[in-house]
C-alpha cells in the first residue's frame, strides 16, 4: 500500500499522512544510516591511515576504491533480483556482508586492508539504492518527497557525526574506525525486525527486462550526473578534503570531522526543506542548479588559503548535496516504471560505484602530480560537465 500527500494539501500537512507510522520508512532510515557508514566514518582518518599502514598518500584512494568496486557489476544484478523476489532477501545479505568490514580493525597490512573493504564493498553494493526503493515502493506523490528529504536528511546527519566520530577515533588509534562497521549487524537485526514486504508484489512478478526501459533519454542524463557527482564526491572532497585541512590548516582528525559536518549540516537543512523548494522551482532545474553548487565549493577549495573560504566552500558543498542526495532518487522515481523500480536504482547505484571507482583511481594520480591544486581543479571540471550532461532536463521534465 502506498501513502500519498495530495498536491493540494498545505505543504505542512505531513500530521495527515501516516509516514512516521511507517515501519518500513525507519527501514529504509536504517539501511541509509548502514550504507553511508562505509565511507564516511574512514573519511577524516585517512591521512593517519595510509600513515599507519605506512603506504604514500596517493594509495589513500585505494580504499574506497575497492570498497565502491563491487557495486559496478553486482547493483544492478541485486537490483534486478530485488524486483523479481523481494527486497528483504538482499538487503538481509547485504547488511551482513558489509559488517564483516569491520574486521579491518585486525588487518595486518595495507593488502589485507583493501581485501576486507572489497568483501564489504560486496555487501554496500546495492544499500544506497534499494533503501529508495523501499521509500519508492511506500509512498508516493509529495509523501515520497517528504519521506525523501527526510531520508536525506539522516544521510547529512550521518554524514556529519561519522567523520567526527571516525576522527576521534583515528586521533586514538588509526584502525579504531573501522569497528564502527560493526554497526552493520546491529542494523540487520533492527531492519529483520521493521520490514514488513508486501510479498504480493513480487509473486509472479516477471519483468520484461529491456535496455530501453532502464535507459531512457532522462534517465540516461541523470545516470551521467551520477557518475559526475561521484568523481567529485569521492575523488576530491572524501578523499582529499581531509588532506586540505591538514596541509593547509594543520588540523587533527577530530577537526577536520567537525568542518566536515559544516557541509553535512547544510545538506540536512536543505533535504528537509527540499519539499518546499520543488513546490516553487522545477525538480529538474534544482537539480542542474546542484552542479553549480558543486562548482562553487570546488573553486573555492582550490583558492583556499584562509578559513572564510574553507567554510563558504564547505557551505556550498552541503547546498549541492542536500540537493542531489533528495532530487536524484526523487527523478528516478518519477522517470522509472514501477516494474523496474528496483532495477532502475540499482543501475543508478551502478553509476555510482563507477563514479566512486574512477573519482579516488583519477584524482590519486592527480594528486601525485599536482597535490591538491590539480585535485580541486579537475573537481571544478567534472561539475561543470555535470551542468553541461543534465542541463536538457529542464526542458524535457514534465
Amino acid at each position: 500500500m502506498c501513502y500519498v500527500l495530495e498536491k493540494n494539501n498545505s505543504i505542512n500537512s505531513y500530521s495527515n499522512v501516516m509516514i512516521f507510522k511507517n515501519r518500513n520508512f525507519y527501514a529504509a532510515l536504517l539501511v541509509t544510516t548502514t550504507a553511508v557508514l562505509g565511507i564516511s566514518s574512514l573519511s577524516s582518518a585517512l591521512p593517519q591511515i595510509v600513515k599507519h599502514f605506512g603506504v604514500d598518500d596517493s594509495l589513500s584512494g585505494l580504499i574506497l576504491l575497492m570498497f565502491t568496486l563491487p557495486g559496478i557489476i553486482l547493483s544492478p544484478v541485486l537490483g534486478f533480483l530485488s524486483d523479481k523476489f523481494g527486497r528483504k532477501m538482499v538487503l538481509v545479505s547485504a547488511l551482513f556482508i558489509f559488517g564483516l568490514g569491520g574486521f579491518g580493525y585486525f588487518a595486518k597490512d595495507f593488502g589485507m586492508l583493501l581485501f576486507i573493504r572489497f568483501i564489504q564493498g560486496i555487501g554496500a553494493a546495492t544499500l544506497l539504492s534499494l533503501n529508495v526503493a523501499i521509500l519508492g515502493d511506500t509512498f508516493e506523490g509529495d509523501a515520497l518527497k517528504f519521506s525523501l528529504g527526510i531520508n536525506g536528511v539522516v544521510t547529512s546527519i550521518s554524514l556529519a557525526l561519522f567523520p567526527i566520530l571516525g576522527g576521534l577515533l583515528a586521533d586514538i588509534n588509526p584502525k579504531f574506525p573501522f569497528l564502527i562497521s560493526f554497526f552493520s549487524f546491529f542494523a540487520l537485526i533492527l531492519f529483520v525486525a521493521l520490514f514488513k514486504e508486501d510479498n504480493t508484489q513480487f509473486i509472479n512478478s516477471k519483468p520484461q527486462v529491456q535496455v530501453r526501459d532502464v535507459f531512457t533519454k532522462d534517465l540516461t542524463m541523470i545516470y551521467l550526473g551520477t557518475i559526475f557527482t561521484f568523481i567529485v564526491l569521492y575523488g576530491c572532497y572524501l578523499n582529499y578534503f581531509s588532506y586540505l585541512t591538514t596541509y593547509r590548516f594543520n588540523m587533527s582528525g577530530t577537526l577536520t570531522g567537525l568542518m566536515m559536518g559544516i557541509a553535512s549540516a547544510v545538506s540536512a537543512v536543505v533535504s528537509f526543506e527540499i519539499n518546499r523548494i520543488t513546490h516553487f522551482v522545477k525538480e529538474e532545474l534544482v537539480y542542474v542548479l546542484c552542479f553549480a553548487f558543486y562548482t562553487i565549493a570546488m573553486v573555492l577549495f582550490l583558492l583556499a588559503r584562509g578559513m572564510s573560504l574553507l567554510i563558504i566552500g564547505s557551505i556550498s558543498f552541503g547546498i549541492a548535496q542536500g540537493i542531489n542526495m533528495t532530487v536524484t532518487p526523487g527523478l528516478l522515481n518519477k522517470f522509472a516504471s514501477d516494474n523496474l523500480r528496483g532495477l532502475t536504482l540499482t543501475v543508478n547505484g551502478s553509476m555510482t560505484n563507477i563514479g566512486q571507482t574512477i573519482g579516488p583511481l583519477m584524482l590519486g594520480f592527480a594528486y601525485r602530480f599536482g597535490k591538491l591544486d590539480l585535485v580541486f581543479l579537475i573537481g571544478t571540471i567534472f561539475s561543470i560537465c555535470g551542468i553541461v550532461a543534465t542541463a536538457k532536463l529542464i526542458s524535457t521534465g514534465s
